[in-house]
């Protein structure tokens, strides 16, 4: 949300579909689901380390590729 908020303060908008805030809703919407998988459907033990791990792999990729495959607007440096 303050991403947002930020983003619109310093672009114009709230979102831009740039290639980082698209690995970051992946992210959270894998979570969000893995959550509310646990909490209604009783998810445990494979299918729960499944959705966990490929939640994983994507913030990783997101953060480790992410400033080499895609800079867009969040490929500057932290200067």
């Amino acid at each position: 949300m303050t991403g947002a908020l930020f983003a619109k303060h310093t672009w114009g908008r709230f979102w831009s579909w740039d290639e980082r805030e698209i690995f970051s809703l992946i992210t959270w919407v894998l979570y969000a689901g893995l959550l509310e998988a646990r909490m209604v459907a009783g998810w445990r033990g494979r299918r729960a380390a499944t959705v966990t791990i490929v939640g994983f792999a994507v913030l990783f990729v997101s953060f480790v590729f992410g400033h080499m495959i895609f800079p867009g607007k969040h490929g500057g440096s932290f200067d």
